[in-house]
């Protein structure tokens, strides 16, 4: 269930401003479904047929929902009810990620499906001026390819790493872009476009949150998101199923959290001990390169002697409890479980979600990082402290974040209601 149709079902049976709220659940449940017959709204949210006929004939006649065939007789037969569905080409959105290497772009349907998506090359040589012109190439070329003309687009979202004030529409500092501070990206952006555009910027790691709190719909309570790619990692902190910001957009910048003070390991950011340079994926096959010739019997000595190593390899290894691979991941679970702790006593969130590189981790990651997160004294006064990873995903979680964001924005649009 979409966050939108919970709130909805909170709040429909209030007297004042009822058919709005009645027209904005309605078209959530489009959103969901496939098909649906003005019978099945009607049982569903308890509303009369003749109330969800005239709501549902308004969005027809907008453009937003359209005639999809006939339903099935009931039982007893009669005629077959008219099914209506959610019109997800009505307006596009396109959304893209500006990581450490490549640009990633989606062009998506109001249902979040991607229509196309592509990634070039854009990494930290690049200097902002032309990571800008390539964002703004990048959106024509999928726009030409998809046929879609600027006032087909509803909205562009940007992620990128760094301190982001959405507001704004400025990055205020980048961790591993030498690009400086306090950035127009958002101006700059709309300035390099053929078209006239809404854009909304926003942090790559808030955004993979947002759509971690759609599929976690039902909770309204504080959840933490942990995301990792193989050369980052961030966080998002939900409350009501928003992301938060904070005052200057720090909040979920756990990769710059300091876990180990005396580390000699220097982050991307200048510091020591940051989260992100201690559980990167280079830093525990680093280690591996250092440690092997003392596990000759591990199934990673070969590739770790040969320089081949990865860390699916690693994650592999240690659900078959080889010993090395167990060390090497025993570290970071070490740092994981004391990153939760803080979050925990800052926030106290009803649950931890695991994205990204780790989430790949399986059983052994999970099961002991459950372990000692629980064993610490605080997590006893209720229940344990849920640690779950996050469903794979085909298309970069950040794309689909944006996509959903910006979908929910159109939707939240007051002009669509009467």
């Amino acid at each position: 269930m979409y966050a939108t149709q919970q709130k909805l079902q909170r709040t429909s049976n209030k007297p004042k401003n009822i058919k709005y709220h009645n027209q904005k659940l309605i078209l959530s449940m489009f959103r969901k479904a496939e098909n649906l017959s003005i019978p099945d709204i009607a049982d569903k949210i308890n509303l009369s047929k003749t109330t969800v006929t005239k709501v549902v004939n308004d969005f027809a006649a907008k453009g937003l929902v359209k005639t999809s065939g006939k339903g099935s007789s009931t039982d007893v037969g009669g005629k077959k009810p008219e099914l209506f569905a959610f019109n997800a080409s009505f307006l596009h959105v396109i959304t893209l990620s500006l990581g450490i290497k490549t640009l990633s772009c989606a062009v998506m349907d109001l249902k979040c499906h991607a229509i196309s998506s592509r990634s070039v090359d854009c990494d930290i040589q690049v200097s902002y001026k032309k990571a800008i012109r390539r964002m703004a190439d990048i959106i024509h070329a999928m726009m030409k390819e998809a046929g879609l003309s600027g006032r087909e687009v509803h909205s562009i979202v940007l992620g990128c790493e760094g301190i982001i004030d959405a507001t704004s529409g400025v990055i205020r500092y980048t961790v591993h872009h030498a690009w400086g501070t306090n950035l127009p990206v958002r101006e700059d952006l709309a300035r390099a476009l053929a078209f006239p555009a809404t854009i909304y910027v926003n942090n790559n790691s808030r955004l993979a949150g947002y759509y971690q709190a759609l599929l976690n719909a039902d909770l309204y309570e504080p959840v933490a998101v942990i995301t990792s790619s193989f050369h980052s990692i961030g966080g998002s902190i939900l409350e009501n199923q928003q992301p938060m910001h904070g005052a200057n957009g720090f909040i979920g910048e756990i990769g710059h959290m300091i876990i180990e003070p005396y580390s000699e390991i220097k982050c991307h950011c200048g510091g020591y001990g940051c989260f992100e340079s201690l559980v990167s994926p280079q830093t525990v096959l680093a280690q591996a390169g250092k440690l092997y010739t003392d596990y000759p019997r591990s199934c990673l000595y070969r590739k770790a002697k040969e320089g081949a190593l990865t860390i699916t390899d690693v994650f592999e290894a240690s659900n078959q409890q080889d010993p090395l691979a167990c060390i090497l991941l025993d570290k970071v679970i070490r740092y994981f479980s004391i990153l939760i702790h803080n979050i925990v006593l800052l926030r106290d969130p009803s649950r931890i979600v695991i994205q990204g590189v780790y989430s790949s981790a399986g059983d052994y990651f999970l099961e002991q990082l459950r372990r000692q997160v629980n064993s610490l004294p605080f997590y006893k006064v209720e229940r344990d402290l849920p640690i779950v990873y996050a469903p794979a995903s085909a298309l970069n979680v950040y794309l689909i974040g944006a996509g959903y964001y910006a979908v929910d924005v159109f939707l939240d649009t007051n002009s669509l209601y009467d």
